[in-house]
């Protein structure tokens, strides 16, 4: 029996793992982006923000966006506002599906039923004569300190976006 040629082995293999690449590069994007959301684009350090103004498929090679942040794109719109960005050029895409309201409202929960506790029991450490027990103090604390600090986090969080990437 004879040995493969390596040479003839070493071709496929180069040949199949560039038609992978190739493939990839083509089609990165697997679902369809609709327009109106706002993308982020990376590469390397650079990221370019916009909202899409065509819905994108998988098979685009492009994206014409409307910088974000930035004036809204309405009539008349100026040519300095618009980008069309080429995919190919890009690392990643990623699309924004929210913000961070839900991560703030925990960690300000959290953060202000401790620091409630905390209050609460210097508050009975100063109470002279008829004192609330020591669990009805605790129980306010946590009660009142996580529900408003959770407001805060809330409305704070809610300004950071949330995006997930694309490709």
């Amino acid at each position: 029996m004879r040995a493969p040629n390596l040479w003839a082995l070493a071709c496929t293999m180069v040949m199949l793992a560039s038609a992978e690449k190739v493939s990839a590069q083509a089609g990165r994007l697997e679902t369809a982006v609709d327009s109106g959301l706002v993308i982020r684009l990376t590469r390397g350090e650079q990221m370019v923000r916009g909202r899409l103004l065509e819905r994108m498929v998988p098979a685009a090679d492009r994206a014409l966006v409307c910088k974000y942040p930035g004036p809204p794109c309405i009539d008349p719109i100026s040519p300095n506002q618009l980008a069309t960005l080429s995919l190919a050029d890009w690392d990643h895409l990623d699309v924004q599906v929210g913000n961070r309201a839900k991560k703030g409202a925990v960690l300000g929960g959290i953060v202000g039923a401790l620091l409630g506790i905390g209050g609460a029991s210097l508050a009975r450490g100063f109470c002279e004569r008829t004192c609330p027990s020591e669990g009805e103090v605790l129980f306010k604390g946590v009660v009142i300190g996580g529900l408003f600090s959770a407001g805060v986090g809330a409305v704070i969080g809610s300004g950071f976006p949330r995006f997930e990437r694309r490709f």
